[in-house]
Order: structure tokens, then C-alpha cells, then sequence
């Protein structure tokens, strides 16, 4: 029985899951545990998996901004909107692994899709 294109384009993601599911070993997501302020600021932990080099960094939240830094805690906020966060730099570190594993994951999945592809005569 031929597939519709709904069907085949549902099958084409099915399968590219499971080749994602196998391109790493999975950790558990970790999701940030101090809200943004409602009053006053939180000091707490985000993580930066967008740079070249992704990192961890310090951050001040306030009901109406925030500030991050790679080196000490901020002292006053700088940039808008307030931010939600992890209470330590291990909750950090667990989630921007965990980020990092979907983001590569996907990209690999996604070149070894390709060399099934050209490897099929």
C-alpha cells in the first residue's frame, strides 16, 4: 500500500527520530528552579550554549532586568526583562549538557541520515 504525502512525511520524521534517539547517550533535562523575582532580586546560574564556547554564568535578576558574567556574581542588573534560573552551577551544568546533547544530537542524526542515503545503490 503507498504512502500519502502526510504519511511519508510522518514516516520520514518517525525514522529520523530513532536515528536521533541512537546518535547519543540521553541525560535528564534539568529545569530552572529559582522564578524570576516578583519582588527584590535572585542570584542564581544560566548557561550560554549559543557561544563557540558554552558556558555557565553568574546571574542578578530583578523584577524588572537582569545581568549575567562570566567571573563573579553582578552587582546590579543591565539588560531588560527578568529571568528565571538554576539555585547551582551543577543544575547549570546538567542542563546546558542536556542542551547541548539535543542540539548535536540532531546534527548528527542528520549527517548520518545522509550517509545512508548515498551509501544505498
Amino acid at each position: 500500500m503507498a504512502m500519502n504525502k502526510k504519511e511519508q512525511a510522518e514516516f520520514e520524521a518517525a525514522k529520523k527520530a530513532a536515528v536521533v534517539a541512537r546518535a547519543l547517550n540521553w541525560t535528564e533535562a534539568v529545569e530552572v528552579d529559582v522564578p524570576a523575582p516578583k519582588a527584590g532580586t535572585t542570584k542564581g546560574y544560566l548557561f550560554n550554549a549559543a557561544s563557540s564556547q558554552p558556558c555557565i554564568m553568574y546571574c542578578l535578576s530583578s523584577t524588572t532586568g537582569h545581568a549575567t558574567s562570566w567571573d563573579q556574581m553582578p552587582e546590579k542588573t543591565t539588560t531588560q526583562n527578568s529571568r528565571s534560573m538554576y539555585s547551582t552551577k551543577l543544575r547549570a551544568l546538567k542542563a546546558l549538557r542536556h542542551e547541548l546533547e539535543k542540539k548535536y544530537a540532531e546534527s548528527l542524526a542528520s549527517i548520518d541520515m545522509q550517509i545512508q542515503k548515498e551509501q544505498q545503490p
